[in-house]
């Protein structure tokens, strides 16, 4: 936050780098690596949005960070800040929602699926904050006050999403006022169906994001062995045959580095994790032949 003086919420990857190496944040150079490109600002792929990668490690943090926001909105509520209404006041429910929305409205489809992708991403719950808003339980707020108090959590909505909302969840009680009642339910089915997908869908981007920081690593390792063969003019190949005397392309994990501190290539616990999980087979031994033409082919070694 220190470095966020606009309160928007992003910092650099350069800043977001220094904080956890500050904080002695327990992770690798390649786990920093890997969370700068999962937590990267779409809209800027030079910023960092701090606060999902708060949201997702502190859990106190995220609950601290939501009870100051409802304390917020507690302070801007009054009785009648949620419509000008007259009679007894009544909680509505679901069921008795008479609002606009259908499965054909595609922009509230696609606003509700952007909430409920946040809520599930930063644990939000959303409907105390918009019960925080209607403190004599009528049922809805005026379309400002509901406004408010989802921008006030984050989520920040463009007009005409806005408008498809109040439109689609318009209350029968109040003018120019949301049945926020039935917009929860709409957005607890919503989160539900998103959760099926979310898991996977997330693990899916974090292996993207882990499978090329993990190319670019074993680019480098590449080029340190090439310099290694390459000052002695000897082909890598000919190094792993020598402990292949069965000729079947593999050697035992344990040869295979040996092969490398025959050159006098040292390589760092990461290196070395690398090159196993590129070329470590099932029974546990390494293939060198892809390995061996890669390192070859670039000194003109390659036999």
């Amino acid at each position: 936050k220190d470095y966020d003086t606009h309160k928007c919420g992003r910092i650099t990857k350069a800043q977001f780098h220094q904080t956890l190496s500050r904080h002695r944040f327990p992770a690798t150079e390649q786990d920093i690596e890997i969370l700068k490109k999962y937590y990267e600002d779409p809209t800027d792929k030079l910023m960092i949005k701090y606060r999902d990668f708060i949201g997702d490690v502190d859990e106190g943090e995220n609950v601290a960070s939501q009870l100051e926001l409802r304390h917020s909105l507690r302070k801007t509520a009054s009785p009648l800040s949620s419509g000008n209404f007259s009679g007894s006041a009544s909680p509505s429910s679901p069921s008795a929602f008479q609002g606009t929305f259908t499965a054909n409205n595609s922009i509230a489809d696609d606003v509700l699926q952007k909430i409920a992708d946040f809520i599930l991403r930063r644990n939000v719950r959303i409907e105390e904050f918009l019960k925080d808003g209607d403190p004599l339980k009528k049922g809805f707020l005026a379309n400002r006050r509901f406004t408010y108090a989802i921008d006030i959590l984050g989520i920040h909505l463009t007009e005409p999403e806005q408008k498809a909302l109040e439109q689609a969840f318009s209350s029968a009680k109040a003018p120019e006022s949301v049945d926020y009642l039935a917009f929860l339910s709409a957005v607890k089915e919503t989160k539900a169906r998103v959760q099926v997908h979310s898991m996977s869908g997330a693990r899916a981007d974090a292996a993207a994001a882990r499978s090329e920081v993990e190319d670019k690593l074993l680019e480098r390792i590449i080029e340190k062995v090439q310099r290694a063969f390459g000052s002695r003019r000897i082909a890598s190949r000919q190094v792993f045959q020598d402990y292949d005397r069965r000729h079947k392309g593999r050697v035992p994990e344990g040869h295979f580095f040996t092969a490398l501190l025959s050159v006098g290539l040292n390589l760092t616990p990461t290196e070395n994790a690398s090159l196993k999980r590129a070329y470590t087979q099932g029974d546990g031994s390494m293939v060198y032949g892809e390995f061996s033409s890669r390192v070859d082919a670039q000194l003109g070694l390659d036999q």
